[in-house]
């Protein structure tokens, strides 16, 4: 819950994780970026046999997408420094959304999984993250003639299994290789739901390289099953 609270904060950067609770079993729980000046956020609920308690089964294969705005959510807590209760934040996040649902002023979207009115994309999705989010910049000193390390981490966030075909660009045209790839800069990779594939990409810096220099590596997944779902994200490099 702490990183997904760190991730609200962070302007609604794009995040999946699951959560366990005690009356409904596990929770897919979804930051899907920013719409307008609202975090959307989506929870989806497993199967009956996964609900523990009776009365909530109803929500069995259901999904919520909800529109939150995260300065008012700050402003009832009332804490000066955020960052200190990430936690408590996510966790108020999804207090706030089962409020929604039930206001009748209500700005959420529901369905059920797998019934003819889902959109794929409920089906299909993939995520990439870096170590610090979607997106880092990097800078290097002392490094010329020398390799460095980008890792990526490609997630299937959807609730079917898919396959993802991985492209990898650079920016300057600096030489780089990709860990158990040979010398590929394309492959397909298989993942099940929730699974993760982490991604090694080593970058060899010129030895010419002026100080400023600067390399962006751009990652992009395409899923097999749906054209629509694909995700780009970038690490970049200076050199100094």
């Amino acid at each position: 819950m702490i990183c997904l609270g760190k991730n609200l904060l962070n302007n609604c950067q794009k995040s999946h994780a699951i959560i366990e609770t005690s009356d409904i079993g596990k929770i897919n729980y979804d930051i899907n970026g920013l719409q307008g000046s609202d975090c959307m956020i989506k929870m989806i609920y497993g199967s009956a046999d996964q609900i523990p308690e009776k009365e909530q089964k109803m929500w069995a294969n259901t999904f919520f997408e909800c529109p939150v705005n995260t300065n008012e959510i700050l402003a009832s807590l009332g804490t000066k420094n955020p960052q200190d209760y990430a936690g408590r934040i996510a966790g108020t996040v999804y207090d706030y959304i089962g409020f929604q649902f039930l206001s009748s002023e209500s700005k959420c979207k529901t369905g059920t999984i797998g019934d003819s009115t889902t959109q794929e994309a409920n089906l299909y999705g993939v995520m990439i993250n870096t170590i610090s989010g979607k997106d880092n910049m990097s800078v290097a000193y002392d490094t010329r003639g020398k390799k460095i390390t980008f890792t990526f981490t490609i997630i299937n966030t959807g609730i079917k299994e898919d396959k993802y075909q991985l492209d990898i660009t650079s920016l300057s045209g600096w030489e780089l290789s990709v860990d158990g790839w040979k010398n590929e800069k394309k492959r397909a990779i298989e993942l099940k739901p929730q699974q993760s594939y982490l991604l090694q990409v080593w970058v060899l810096i010129p030895s010419e390289a002026e100080k400023g220099s600067k390399e962006e590596i751009r990652l992009e997944a395409k899923s097999m099953s749906d054209k629509l779902i694909q995700e780009t994200s970038k690490m970049s490099l200076e050199v100094q």
